[in-house]
């Protein structure tokens, strides 16, 4: 097989590299421009490679040394050809146990008294009150918060009289004093 050949093929001259121009006295190169596209084409390839193995392995350390350090143990992951053993370490709260401790009443508080004209009255209930504690232990506040039986005032008074008059060891959170509240209820029957 044979290419038939023309005369204007054989007189291809190449194609130009630079151009050199003279401004001023002084020399501008002009390159055709595949280089600068070769450079930048370059770079970013390099930038796209550089990014992706930063994306896959940039939460490794870098590990120079592969000996443990003293004191601390190498895992072994097991193997799939040998019986598989579990071995448990213990390791210490990430935060210290928070203890919280309610308030308590201390020794000498006296009940509510039943008031005398309402026993000769025959007159029965019970009451919840709710006291606010502050941070020393003393009641701040005393509050009904249930009554059962009459609804006599007169019963709701002498419960909060005697109980603003309690005392507290105050309640603490995290081994510091903190207001509370508590509840104490109070019944008022014939046997009292």
């Amino acid at each position: 097989m044979s290419f038939p050949h023309h005369r204007s093929s054989a007189r291809m001259s190449p194609l130009p590299r630079h151009r050199t121009r003279v401004l001023d006295g002084h020399q501008d190169t002009d390159s055709d421009g595949a280089s600068l596209w070769l450079w930048a084409s370059l770079i970013a390839v390099f930038i796209v490679l550089a990014s992706w193995w930063w994306a896959r392995h940039g939460d490794e350390p870098f590990a120079w040394n592969t000996q443990p350090a003293p004191g601390t143990s190498r895992q072994i992951l097991p193997t799939t050809d040998g019986p598989r053993a579990m071995t448990m370490v213990a390791h210490q709260p990430v935060h210290a146990e928070i203890r919280s401790v309610e308030a308590k009443p201390l020794p000498g508080n006296a009940m509510p008294s039943y008031p005398p004209a309402i026993a000769h009255a025959r007159i029965r209930g019970s009451r919840t009150a709710r006291l606010q504690l502050d941070a020393q232990g003393n009641v701040s506040e005393v509050t009904i918060v249930d009554r059962s039986g009459s609804d006599d005032a007169r019963l709701d008074a002498a419960v909060i009289e005697r109980l603003r008059q309690w005392r507290f060891a105050p309640a603490t959170h995290d081994g510091h004093a903190v207001v509370s509240s508590v509840q104490v209820p109070v019944e008022f029957t014939a046997q009292r």
